[in-house]
């Protein structure tokens, strides 16, 4: 009985996420979503950046709706050997067994490519805002969702940049400092065009509904 109810809320939750058409009429085929080559930019964008931040340790992959199942399988939130063995980026940059002169080279390198990766981000996002709706379409949630979650992904990287920063100990960081600062920039430039986004699906469904 358990497992044919887990079946019954994975596919629930599948058929939510998961669905690539809209269907307005009832009874009529569902329309395929028109994706623009802008939109397609976009959100090429924000998943690369999740990608490269799961890789290389900055955060820890999401278990996601498989986590989800288990917690309703076994009735408690126990960690799996996997999730509980998953190594810190500090650990994986060699804080505390590598010189803090070679860790400082590494952690400037990566939060130089994160902020590398939110610029891109972000010029996806204005070059998608900036073009004619009639030639790329209304702001979707998928465009709103994906990009809202690549900019929560970027602060929680940048918390494990300071975390790691703090813990390397006496060292020259200024390298480390100015890179953090152009991270930020990237990150408030970021929250600025989000708002834009949800400013244009907001403004895309009151009229739709008005």
């Amino acid at each position: 009985m358990l497992k044919s109810g887990i079946c019954v809320v994975l596919a629930a939750v599948l058929s939510l996420g998961g669905c690539a058409t809209v269907s307005v009429i009832p009874g009529a085929a569902p329309a395929q979503e028109i994706v623009s080559i802008q939109q397609s930019e976009l959100r090429t964008a924000a998943s690369s950046f999740s990608d490269v931040a799961v890789d290389r340790g900055w955060i820890q992959r999401d278990p996601g709706l498989m986590r989800f199942a288990q917690v309703l399988a076994h009735g408690n939130d126990t960690l799996s050997e996997a999730e509980a063995t998953q190594v810190s980026y500090a650990a994986l940059i060699g804080v505390g067994e590598r010189e803090p002169d070679s860790i400082v080279m590494s952690l400037a390198s990566d939060v130089n490519e994160a902020s590398s990766l939110m610029a891109t981000l972000s010029q996806a996002a204005l070059t998608f805002l900036d073009v004619d709706l009639a030639e790329r379409g209304n702001t979707s949630r998928a465009d709103l969702v994906s990009f809202e979650r690549t900019l929560v992904q970027a602060q929680k990287v940048r918390r494990t940049f300071a975390d790691t920063l703090f813990a390397i100990g006496d060292a020259d960081t200024s390298s480390v400092d100015a890179a953090m600062v152009k991270f930020d920039r990237q990150i408030d430039r970021a929250r600025l065009i989000a708002d834009r986004l949800a400013r244009e699906y907001t403004s895309r469904n009151v009229g739709a509904v008005s």
